[in-house]
C-alpha cells in the first residue's frame, strides 16, 4: 500500500480465516504480544471485514506497481 494512501481504521495484524467446511464459522483472528481473539459471530468479524475493504480499496493495483 502507497504511503500516499494515508492511514487505516486500525493498528496491528488480523487474519480473516475461512474454511471448506460449513460447519467451521468465518472467524476473525486477532494476535498480539500477550493474546489472541477469535470472533466467530457477523457481528465480531464486521470490523475487521471493514478494515480489509478499506485496505483493499486503498491498495494499489500490481501491475500498476513499479
Amino acid at each position: 500500500m502507497p504511503a500516499a494512501a494515508g492511514a487505516y481504521p486500525r493498528r496491528g495484524s488480523f487474519a480473516l480465516l475461512d474454511f471448506a467446511d460449513d460447519d467451521d464459522p468465518p472467524v476473525a483472528y486477532v494476535g498480539g504480544p500477550a493474546a489472541a481473539r477469535y470472533f466467530d459471530t457477523p457481528d465480531g468479524r464486521a470490523e475487521y471485514e471493514y478494515v480489509w475493504q478499506v485496505l483493499l480499496d486503498k491498495s494499489i493495483n500490481i501491475e500498476g506497481w513499479t
